[in-house]
């Protein structure tokens, strides 16, 4: 008899998984420009896209999710009363100088009819230890993903034109949302329309010039190594020389944001660990064996501890650093 639930996992995962194609980008596009990026990558996203890897089947089950949440959110901004235009309506800066040809493209999530204005909104979901740490727009420059939603926002806000101001509406997928607003800025925008020139620039020299691959010359490589971590070239098309050779890479979203986290939370569990010792330590010099101290009862419990001869094995050391801090753990 075979597996039932196997059966459905490996249907899932295959169908998962045929869904996960590449597909050509002619241009740059909004929900991948950052100005503060790798210009090599971005150059490569257009002229190498079918070097990519494939999506694996849990990254794509994310993508459906977000997707349906995206659907929800224009849902329930309907059902409130306001009034959704432009769902999904493809998007364009062009280049300018006068030859009008598109140097950015992208499609936003829609716009909110609010005051004689056209909001232009996106809708993004999120890891729940990144919705968490998310506090306020500058909380996006944190995660080199979220940080690149600032530049889509500001491309649409200049190149409509239409509005002085945006905003997010960000979800952890576990029915909890967040509003962020975010102002046009001209200056930035003005970087980000001029770094898509820029992109468009390489592109059409490297088609020239170097069709199989871009000279360093057209499109140099970074000069942040740890942009490689989570650039999908690395290591295929394209070998940059690294400081530390030999390291393996590790670019899950949600092992970043789980790290990121963990971080955080490496004050509050020292201090934890410190108040413990010493509320366990003076209840055992206390001698006491039931007591109740305000709202807490306490009770002490002795058993005797088997022993056991100790057996050669291996120990792993897992060490996490960042900037001069580490953290040993087993």
């Amino acid at each position: 008899m075979s597996d039932l639930l196997a059966e459905i996992a490996s249907r899932e995962k295959a169908r998962l998984e045929a869904k996960s194609k590449p597909y050509a980008r002619t241009g740059p596009i909004a929900s991948d420009i950052d100005p503060d990026g790798c210009l090599r990558r971005q150059v490569l996203e257009i002229v190498r896209w079918e070097d990519k890897p494939l999506f694996e089947a849990h990254t794509q089950a994310r993508f459906e999710v977000g997707n349906l949440h995206e659907n929800e959110a224009i849902i329930h901004l309907k059902q409130a009363g306001f009034v959704v235009i432009e769902e999904q309506v493809p998007f364009e800066l062009k280049r300018r100088g006068g030859s009008g040809e598109p140097c950015l493209r992208g499609k936003l999530d829609g716009k909110v009819l609010w005051e004689g204005e056209k909001i232009p909104f996106e809708v993004k979901s999120m890891h729940p230890n990144v919705f968490a740490a998310t506090k306020g727009v500058e909380d996006l420059l944190r995660w080199w993903w979220t940080k690149k939603y600032l530049s889509q926002l500001q491309a649409y806000l200049v190149g409509y034109g239409e509005a002085s101001w945006g905003f997010f509406m960000l979800t952890d997928c576990l029915g909890h949302w967040k509003l962020l607003r975010v102002d046009l800025d001209l200056a930035e925008a003005e970087r980000i329309w001029a770094f898509a020139e820029e992109i468009a620039d390489a592109v059409a020299l490297a088609r020239l010039v170097a069709p199989a691959l871009p000279g360093t010359d057209i499109a140099p490589y970074t000069s942040k190594p740890t942009e490689c971590t989570h650039c999908d070239f690395f290591g295929r098309t394209c070998q940059p020389d690294l400081v530390q050779q030999g390291a393996a890479f590790m670019s899950d979203p949600d092992l970043l944001s789980s790290l990121e986290r963990r971080e955080k939370l490496k004050a509050a569990a020292h201090e934890y660990e410190a108040l413990d010792k010493n509320v366990k330590t003076a209840i055992k010099v206390s001698g006491v064996e039931r007591a109740v101290a305000g709202s807490f009862m306490i009770e002490v419990s002795k058993a005797p501890r088997v022993g056991y001869a100790v057996k050669p094995s291996v120990t792993t050391t897992i060490k996490i650093e960042r900037v001069g801090q580490s953290t040993e753990g087993e």
